[in-house]
């Protein structure tokens, strides 16, 4: 076999000679593979996404302060 040898080339084989066990194994493998892909694509979706720390714009603080100077007139 040339290139690479991954988990699903191996599994067919597995499958085919009747080697069970491994066949269980390399189904938790690729499952457990899936899921930590799943968590490092979330864990980048939050990372490139903005947070809300609870800073006002500058137009609200124009606003505010307009609201302000209206207040003490």
């Amino acid at each position: 076999m040339t290139g690479p040898v991954t988990r699903t080339c191996i599994r067919p084989e597995a499958e085919r000679e009747g080697w069970l066990g491994d066949v269980e194994q390399l189904t938790v493998s690729l499952t457990a593979t899936h899921d930590k892909i799943s968590q490092i694509d979330a864990t980048e979706r939050r990372k490139s996404s903005p947070v809300f720390v609870g800073m006002p714009t500058i137009k609200q603080l124009a606003v505010r302060e307009a609201q302000n100077l209206n207040k003490t007139d």
